[in-house]
């Protein structure tokens, strides 16, 4: 379901905000340039018959970021009231999309039958930030024509309910070892991108003294990369091997270490 709704005027005082925000999204015409056909009455009497579809008698949740939620909640309100002339007896249930994902995410963990790389959110917070990155924001064929034509698809509402829908999938259902069938749990343009895992570097160590050694030469400044081949020494030995070393190679440096003395910064 998706319309573009018809205002034949904005609130008072609200001309302003209401060019702005448009100038920077969704590039909707204003009042009294609207391109819709539909009013708000309308469109949300519509909302209310597809989520009742199952049960007219009480209200079915719908799901929204968390700083929509007020507004959600005041159209539905303000439409049912007008509607049953202020006796509003039918309540819609508004809730958080991330705590639906947070808590679903856990579910599928719980009753999962096979491994996926993904886990489970640490809290609802990160719930929200992975739906807010837009994973399948630019597929093709999620936004309405007008937003495709002037290329502001990532501001399209039919955009966003769809990569909400697509990302929840991607994220949960693989865990119930549910086989993806493309242009229904996810679109159509999607590819998978396969997981490589980069082999883990050799454990380095550096270490640095504090006083010199005058008579032995030895550096301040030794660096030990450990390897774990066989008969190799990854003992104090090798620290002391690598400090005679670099007085071997470095011979100028090695004298100019001498001649600093001790208690003169040391530290390299």
């Amino acid at each position: 379901m998706h319309t573009t709704i018809k205002l034949d005027c904005l609130p008072y005082g609200f001309t302003f905000e209401a060019q702005r925000h448009t100038e920077e999204t969704h590039l909707l015409p204003l009042p009294p340039r609207t391109m819709g056909n539909t009013s708000i009455r309308d469109a949300v009497i519509e909302v209310i018959r597809f989520v009742n579809y199952n049960d007219e008698d009480m209200g079915s949740p719908v799901f929204t970021f968390d700083d929509h939620i007020p507004v959600v909640k005041s159209v539905f309100q303000d439409v049912l009231s007008k509607k049953s002339g202020g006796d509003n007896s039918m309540k819609i249930n508004v809730f958080s999309l991330s705590e639906l994902l947070f808590h679903l995410k856990n579910a599928t963990m719980e009753h999962a039958t096979v491994r996926t790389n993904t886990i489970p959110f640490a809290s609802v917070y990160l719930a929200e930030s992975y739906l807010e990155r837009g994973t399948f924001a630019f597929c093709e064929g999620l936004p309405c024509d007008f937003h495709q034509e002037i290329d502001r698809v990532q501001h399209c509402s039919q955009t966003k309910i769809r990569v909400w829908a697509y990302s929840i999938i991607h994220y949960c259902a693989r865990d119930l070892g549910i086989e993806f069938i493309q242009g229904k749990h996810a679109p159509m343009d999607s590819l998978e991108v396969p997981q490589f895992k980069l082999p883990d570097p050799p454990e380095s160590v550096f270490t640095a003294a504090t006083d010199f050694a005058s008579e032995v030469g030895q550096s301040s400044y030794s660096h030990v990369t450990r390897y774990t081949t066989p008969g190799s020494n990854t003992g104090p030995g090798s620290i002391a091997s690598s400090s005679r070393a670099f007085s071997d190679d470095f011979p100028q440096l090695s004298d100019h270490f001498k001649r600093r003395g001790k208690g003169r910064g040391n530290l390299v």
